[in-house]
C-alpha cells in the first residue's frame, strides 16, 4: 500500500488565513499528533465530562496564521462534538448580532470560566 504523502503548509507572519487554509492544517502530521496527544491527555470533554467524540477546540478566534499552528496546549480546549458543535453555535450568533444565543445562568458561568482559564 503507497504511504500518503505528508502536507507541509508554508506560511509568514502576518498571512491571513481562509477556512480553506485553515482545513488543510488540521490533515497535517504536526496538527494531528497535537490534536490526538491532547484527547489523551484529557481523555473527557472539558466542558460536560463526557468521555466519547472528542475534538480539539482552538480558543483563541483569528486569522492570522502565526495565531492558528500555535500549539502551545492553554490555547486549546477538548471538548465532545457536541460540546464543540453548541459552542460554535453560541459563538456565530454573537459575531451575527442577529438574535444572539443566551445561555442559561449556569452555562453562561461554565463558559466564562471555561474561557478564563489558560
Amino acid at each position: 500500500m503507497a504511504k500518503k504523502k505528508e502536507i507541509v503548509i508554508t506560511w509568514k507572519v502576518g498571512d491571513v488565513w481562509s477556512s480553506a487554509d485553515k482545513t488543510r492544517w488540521r490533515k497535517t502530521k504536526d496538527w494531528k499528533d497535537h490534536r490526538n496527544n491532547l484527547i489523551k491527555e484529557k481523555k473527557v470533554c472539558e466542558l460536560c465530562g463526557y468521555e466519547k467524540r472528542l475534538t480539539v477546540h482552538h480558543k483563541v478566534q483569528s486569522n492570522l496564521a502565526e495565531d492558528y499552528v500555535n500549539l502551545k496546549n492553554n490555547r486549546f480546549k477538548v471538548l465532545c462534538s457536541g460540546c464543540h458543535r453548541y459552542l460554535h453555535r453560541v459563538w456565530a450568533s454573537y459575531v451575527r448580532k442577529k438574535d444572539p444565543i443566551k445561555p442559561d445562568k449556569r452555562l453562561e458561568k461554565i463558559l466564562n470560566d471555561f474561557f478564563e482559564e489558560g
